[in-house]
């Protein structure tokens, strides 16, 4: 088996053996987010600012933007600096978002939408589907449970039939499924 699609496989199951939509949701995106963090290939992402960011931030560009900030809106005590550093380091991050269409174009798998990524942020955060309808979230759940399934045969090197709800049962040529382009 490839190393780390253990954890992603158990995820994948805990959803299906979930008893309600949301959590079934919430379980497969820790699955995709499992494979973002195991298999992701940094190099199909773009720092957005500098590769050596924290570097920088460590040796003294994070002491400069504090001492314009207190310029700006006077002294700050130790939490407020730790804060304004803390946002400083994350500021070079890619959004999740971006990780994961990423991770989906270097494995070519189309589908995944910033829909998904939403449907999360409401039922994470606030425990409810927010405004998306309750068929909304059922199509994004068997859209995301397929793009998950085809990320892991695709991590596999599978190059066959599989079947899923997404493909209504029918045996589905993994190339079908696929970005040609990606």
């Amino acid at each position: 088996m490839v190393q780390g699609l253990g954890s992603v496989i158990a995820w994948i199951l805990d959803s299906e053996h979930q008893p309600t939509i949301d959590m079934k949701y919430v379980a497969d995106f820790i699955a995709i987010e499992r494979l973002r963090t195991k298999f992701l290939d940094r190099a199909f992402i773009s720092a957005p600012i500098v590769v050596d960011w924290q570097k920088r931030i460590e040796e003294g560009l994070g002491d400069r933007i504090l001492n314009v900030v207190e310029e700006t809106v006077g002294t700050l005590n130790e939490q407020q600096r730790r804060l304004i550093i803390s946002r400083l380091r994350s500021a070079n991050t890619p959004p999740v978002a971006l990780e994961l269409e990423a991770l989906c174009g270097q494995l070519k798998v189309v589908g995944f939408d910033k829909e998904m990524g939403e449907l999360r942020s409401k039922l994470v955060h606030t425990g409810g589907y927010g405004d998306f309808e309750f068929p909304e979230a059922v199509k994004l759940y068997r859209e995301l449970s397929h793009i998950v399934g085809v990320c892991v045969l695709r991590l596999l090197e599978f190059d066959g039939f599989y079947h899923h709800w997404a493909t209504e049962w029918k045996p589905t040529p993994l190339k079908d499924h696929a970005a040609k382009d990606a």
